[in-house]
């Protein structure tokens, strides 16, 4: 069973989840996000997705590359997906201005460094339109639609824009 491992970082919390590939969350916790610094919210996003791990236990199939830092256990996930609020380039880097310091933060590369695993960053707005059109009230209506809702109010410059 392939699973990833799913974050939405907001400005006052911070939810993870591992969901499989039909969309069953398998695992879930939430917090408050930590402001600390900088890296704070980097750092948590990596214990969570350990905390995550640790709670599924044997259940699921386990990868057959990369370790997990923390403990040397082999990870669950396959892929890891983030939402942010604010601005994702298509680097990864996010600018988020809820969130001290994220002017240019690199997302994508301090995640994919700390859990070994491919990271794909899109902004919550487009995620949440993803996740209403994939599993929500979107399920059975023109995907198409909502994808041109979100292009209509995108406020990045067409070159920086995914179609």
């Amino acid at each position: 069973m392939r699973q990833c491992f799913v974050a939405d970082l907001g400005g006052t919390k911070l939810s993870c989840a591992l969901v499989d590939a039909s969309g069953t969350i398998r695992a879930r916790k939430t917090e408050a996000v930590d402001l600390s610094s900088t890296q704070a919210p980097v750092q948590q996003i990596c214990r969570m997705a350990e905390v995550l791990t640790s709670a599924l236990g044997g259940r699921g199939e386990r990868r057959r590359r990369g370790r997990s830092p923390a403990r040397g256990t082999r990870t669950t996930w396959t892929v890891v997906g983030v939402a942010v609020p604010g601005l994702v380039r298509p680097t990864g880097t996010v600018w988020a201005p809820n969130l001290p310091g994220w002017e240019r933060l690199p997302l994508a590369r301090l995640l994919a460094r700390c859990l070994r695993a491919p990271v794909v960053v899109e902004s919550d707005r487009s995620a949440a339109v993803t996740g209403e059109a994939w599993r929500g009230v979107g399920r059975h209506r023109a995907y198409r639609r909502y994808r041109h809702w979100c292009r209509d109010h995108d406020r990045r410059p067409p070159a920086a824009r995914r179609a």
